[in-house]
């Protein structure tokens, strides 16, 4: 402490600055490590949800899917609603997957020269859908 009241003025201010900024370092260097094992967490989690689904998939198959959703969820340590919630996106986006192959497969009977009517006889819908289909097919809309 001695050794500290010999210095003169402007070196300690120098060395008050150097603390601050040190200091101010130290704290963005903590806050990136704790940004980064967040984003960490955060990844583990939503691997986790997808796995959870994947795992209610298969127990579907034996059991009821809210028996299935329950045993998951006990497994995985996830909140019921968590792992019922990534069943249903993962129920969602299949139904859009599937639609946009049915739509693209109506299309290409389109092309093929069926009409709507034999269309529709086929994948089981009714021709009128079968046209609205058709037409956004054929215009390069969702069903291309």
């Amino acid at each position: 402490m001695n050794e500290i009241k010999k210095l003169p003025p402007a070196a300690l201010f120098a060395l008050s600055d150097y603390l601050a900024a040190l200091a101010a370092d130290a704290r963005a260097v903590a806050r990136a490590k704790d940004r980064r094992a967040e984003r960490r967490a955060l990844l583990a989690r939503k691997a986790a949800i997808a796995d959870a689904a994947r795992a209610v998939e298969r127990y579907a198959a034996h059991m009821s899917l809210e028996r299935a959703i329950e045993t998951v969820a006990l497994e995985t340590c996830l909140p019921l609603e968590t792992v019922a919630f990534s069943v249903s996106k993962a129920q969602r986006k299949r139904a859009i997957r599937d639609r946009f192959a049915r739509d693209r497969r109506i299309v290409a009977l389109a092309r093929a020269g069926l009409t709507n009517t034999e269309i529709a006889a086929k994948v089981n819908l009714h021709p009128g859908t079968v046209g609205r289909i058709v037409r956004a097919g054929l215009d390069g809309g969702r069903g291309a």
